[in-house]
């Protein structure tokens, strides 16, 4: 059956003749930075798209015309064809898409933005604020997009390579439910990640911004072989690199420095190139090629005059007036490109380039570029090297045949490690496997390790954070609740875990491994200190040095001796045995090896990681061993249970799955408890989702969303239609507006809302309906409407008489019998039903006098139901005034004149009713006593219910004796 929101796109689709894609649209504000920024963005959010198969709306492109003071939006098929993208994923344009598809789908008054968690700027203090600040407003208003809701999509995130995380997606927000899914900013990370970069081959210039390109190198360059150029220069980039030490990923650092830096930490000269960088650079090139024109793209200071006057053979030009698109296109048909490391600008043509197979340079200076993290063992006299392809470009003088074998070497080992960990991929993660004979400039084999750390014993894990003089903790945002320790000077938090997370060892091979170089890797863990990551480097060191590497001996692969080493040996080292201490260390803390990459300052981030892989890895032993079930003791494999993460109890999936039903089907959703006895672990909806069909599972939701209501002290229901209303916010006013019917109401009475009136008391509302005038209530309707009015406001009077107020959840309760230590059924708070207030335990009636453990003034005597209840009020109705029933008086006068009699007589003996709890005497030294309450039979003696004939229960050998003191 088709659902309907199938049902809508299929009936719009006749109407319009567009048909939506039923698995939803993906919509953001490429809101960040200019255009190399926003393409960066673009190729993250395609393949995010793609990932969670939606179609992708193509934003128009964010461009700031200075001094302006708001963002213009040009459509992105102005710069881009839309077709070639077709050929990788369902794409079409935002202006398309806002003028066929969402007025239906997408309507004004039904949209929701999506963010990662709250926006602090902006007014309101939990929402996106989508719309706040330049170019965020200026973008949506471009089409007239208001947003009504916000939705906060943590702990998601939009990381495509994350195949777990694109499921959830999914399956948190199905098309047929969120058939939009729009964004405040791009749902892709920054900058672009290596498994995108190969998108760009999809993204072709426009045929405007094409013949732009053509005619100018046609008319300028006349056609000829040329260089291209992209100069980072002026004061703008001076401000910008000042912060390259604070920000070391900062733009395009990734094309240079890796992903993870493991090719080097940036330097101000790689960021902003002196002039005396750029002349050799330039004319190194133009030696090496001879070409006899430069192209020069820069949004500064263009150089072209002292260019001019340094290559006076060579001519230098730039596209006037400045158009950095067709600057962008003609660096991409250059014959050769000489670009800056840290620029996104750069990253984009590179990309281009690289699809087409262009060589391309990036502007680098020795020693800081071609650091692979062996930097001494280069030559110090060489004075600077050409970064190709992103990775440094340093020579070896090994022979073919020894680069062949060391490839050769390099693939064995790969195998091994592949072998070893078969099953589990996490552990291995191959990003480039270079082959003998790669034909690429530069052949590097690539990899990522994820190197479990074994550990004997529970690990006790101490969590520190250092307080300021002010009281403040060092690291702000952590989210983390802290303890203060005995000094006062740090926050503490203690926790247990059976499993560490593993140590990231990414790792590159160069073309000399293992013959002459070691592998060239960087090390991240998230519980070790950068000094503890600093002797993690050095004793890897050591084992290569140690291990036959002084040309004694033929050199032999390294990696699983590392990988070993670490498993078995790193917590020794350390001086781990059962406990260890975590703090925080900033990423721009001054860190001895280089190598040593600090992935998070936020301590929230660093437990939350630890926490995740200890449940993961319990799990997964869990799963993997055989279980017996603590219920019906059924063996078998871990994946036949369910093990309750609050609080470790586990059992098998028929007993779980019969205890969560049956509960569901007495509609007790409060007590969905886990079944081991005295445990008050709830059981999560993600279980009951898994063991409970989809009709109980609805119930379940329904039952609970009805109980949550119910508990909710400032929600009502509309005495007319019956619907949901909200209390509105000023108690006092005692206000109900019901939102179906618009029936205004007050809370209290229940009645039209009078405002500044008192409520009419009960007792006087109920005489003026019983004492109505019969002869004006000519019609029939009209009677049955006073009957109803007249048998709920009997009913609320009934309620008011007997029942209490939870003090927690305000909602009334009856006491039909015991004590008055009771427990609300809704919420589970315990409280004294003589004066209303919440207790813990049976002291409150030692502490206060004046609450008896037993009462029965507010105690429902069932009689009353069926004979009616008029005799509570104070006005008696005349037709019921003979039918005046007798109980409840003869309980009270019974009830004084017991304890009148006991006060008078201290020798007389009193004797609880096992049944009511009433207080009996025991008269003549009989032990047969009949309560006056409830007419049970009980034995004095022996304080037990006589069943059947009295005088058995007195006869025999070992009976009772019928008499005594």
């Amino acid at each position: 059956m088709l659902s309907s929101f199938c049902l809508l796109l299929l009936l719009y689709s006749v109407v319009t003749g567009e048909a939506p894609d039923p698995k939803g649209y993906i919509l953001y504000c490429p809101c960040m930075g200019r255009f190399g920024n926003q393409a960066d963005h673009f190729l993250g959010s395609l393949a995010f798209a793609k990932a969670v198969d939606r179609t992708l709306v193509l934003p128009p492109w964010v461009e700031y015309n200075f001094p302006a003071p708001r963002s213009v939006q040009v459509p992105f098929d102005t710069y881009f064809k839309v077709k070639p993208l077709l050929e990788y994923h369902r794409v079409m344009t935002m202006e398309e898409f806002m003028k066929k598809l969402a007025p239906e789908i997408w309507p004004a008054g039904n949209r929701t933005v999506f963010c990662f968690q709250a926006r602090t700027y902006g007014e309101k203090p939990n929402d996106c604020n989508a719309k706040e600040g330049n170019p965020f407003g200026p973008f949506w208003d471009t089409f007239n997009i208001d947003f009504d809701g916000s939705e906060f999509y943590q702990p998601l995130y939009h990381d495509n390579s994350n195949l777990h995380d694109m499921e959830r997606w999914k399956t948190r927000y199905p098309a047929d439910k969120n058939p939009v899914i729009a964004f405040t900013g791009a749902p892709a990370q920054f900058p672009v990640q290596q498994n995108n970069v190969g998108l760009h081959r999809y993204l072709e210039w426009s045929e405007g911004i094409v013949k732009l390109r053509d005619e100018f190198i046609r008319d300028v360059i006349g056609n000829e072989k040329f260089l291209g150029i992209h100069l980072r220069i002026g004061s703008d980039f001076e401000n910008a690199c000042k912060h390259i030490s604070e920000s070391p990923m900062m733009f395009g650092a990734a094309q240079c420095l890796g992903y993870r830096m493991e090719h080097g930490r940036p330097s101000r000269e790689m960021c902003i190139q002196s002039e005396s960088t750029i002349y050799r650079d330039v004319g190194k090139v133009l030696k090496e090629k001879g070409f006899k024109h430069v192209f020069v793209a820069t949004d500064s200071t263009d150089l072209i005059a002292k260019l001019s006057k340094k290559f006076k053979k060579v001519s230098f030009v730039k596209y006037s007036p400045a158009h950095p698109h067709v600057d962008l296109a003609v660096l991409g048909a250059a014959d050769h490109f000489i670009g800056n490391c840290i620029s996104t600008f750069t990253a984009f043509v590179k990309r281009e380039r690289d699809v087409n197979n262009k060589p391309s340079r990036l502007q680098s200076t020795l020693p800081e570029d071609c650091q692979l993290r062996r930097s001494t063992r280069f030559a110090e006299d060489e004075s600077s090297i050409m970064a190709v392809g992103g990775i440094p470009e340093c020579y070896s003088n090994l022979t073919e045949a020894e680069l062949h074998e060391n490839q050769q070497a390099q693939n064995e080992e790969i195998e091994v490690l592949k072998s070893i960990f078969d099953g589990e991929d996490e552990k291995l993660d191959i990003l480039s496997q270079a082959s003998p004979g790669d034909g690429s400039q530069i052949a590097l084999t690539m990899l990522k390790l994820n190197v479990p750390v074994f550990s004997p014993n529970q690990i006790h894990v101490a969590v520190y954070q250092t307080i300021d003089q002010n009281g403040d903790s060092t690291v702000n945002s952590s989210g983390v609740q802290l303890s203060r320790s005995q000094s006062g000077q740090r926050m503490i938090w203690e926790f247990a875990v059976d499993y560490l997370p593993p140590i990231c060892l990414h790792v590159t091979l160069p073309q000399s491994y293992p013959s002459q170089e070691p592998p060239i890797y960087a090390v991240a863990c998230p519980w070790m200190s950068p000094q503890q990551l600093t002797l993690v480097c050095h004793e890897l060191d050591k084992m290569w040095d140690t291990g036959s590497h002084d040309g004694s001996a033929p050199c032999m692969p390294v990696l699983y001796t590392w990988i070993d080493w670490l498993t078995e040996n790193v917590l020794s080292m350390l001086g781990v045995v059962d406990s260890l201490s975590v703090s925080v260390h900033s990423v721009d803390e001054d860190i001895d090896d280089c190598r040593v990459v600090m992935e998070t300052t936020d301590l929230n981030n660093i437990v939350t990681t630890m926490i995740r892989y200890n449940m993961s890895q319990r799990l997964r032993d869990f799963y993997r061993s055989n279980q017996e079930c603590e219920i019906c003791y059924h063996s078998g494999p871990g994946a036949q249970f369910v093990l309750l993460p609050d609080c470790g109890h586990h059992m098998c999936r028929n007993c779980l799955s019969s205890h969560c039903l049956t509960i569901v089907q007495e509609g007790n959703v409060h007590n969905l408890l886990c079944p081991m006895y005295k445990c008050k672990a709830d059981l999560h909806p993600t279980i009951l989702k898994e063991l409970l069909s989809k009709e109980d599972f609805e119930r379940y939701e329904t039952l609970a969303l009805q109980k949550a209501l119910d508990v909710m002290d400032d929600v009502t229901y509309c005495p007319r239609c019956n619907c949901v209303v909200i209390s509105e916010p000023e108690k006092h006013l005692m206000l109900g507006v019901c939102p179906q019917c618009n029936f205004t109401f007050c809370t209290e009475c229940r009645q039209r809302w009078h405002q500044g009136e008192k409520c009419a008391s009960i007792t006087g509302d109920v005489k003026e309906i019983v004492t109505g005038n019969p002869s004006k209530e000519a019609k029939e309707q009209h009677r049955r409407e006073m009957e109803k009015r007249k048998e709920n406001r009997y009913s609320d009077l009934y309620v008011q008489k007997m029942s209490k107020k939870c003090p927690k959840c305000r909602s009334p309760m009856m006491k039909i019998g015991g004590c008055n230590f009771v427990k609300c059924g809704l919420c589970g708070q315990s409280l004294c039903f003589a004066c209303g207030e919440a207790i813990v335990g049976y002291q409150h009636f030692v502490d206060n006098t004046a609450c008896s453990t037993f009462s029965t003034d507010t105690m429902i005597d069932n009689a009353d139901m069926p004979l009616g209840i008029h005799y509570l009020y104070n006005y008696q109705a005349p037709v019921m005034q003979a039918n005046r029933p007798r109980e409840r008086d003869m309980a009270e006068s019974e009830g004084r004149r017991i304890k009148d009699r006991l006060a008078n007589d201290p020798q007389l003996k009193a004797e609880r009713c096992f049944a009511c709890k009433q207080t009996n005497i025991k008269e003549n030294r009989n032990n047969l006593i009949r309560c006056w309450s409830c007419k049970a039979s009980f034995c004095c003696y022996c304080k037990c219910k006589i069943v059947g004939p009295v005088g058995r229960h007195f006869s025999g050998a070992r009976a009772c004796p019928q008499h005594s003191d």
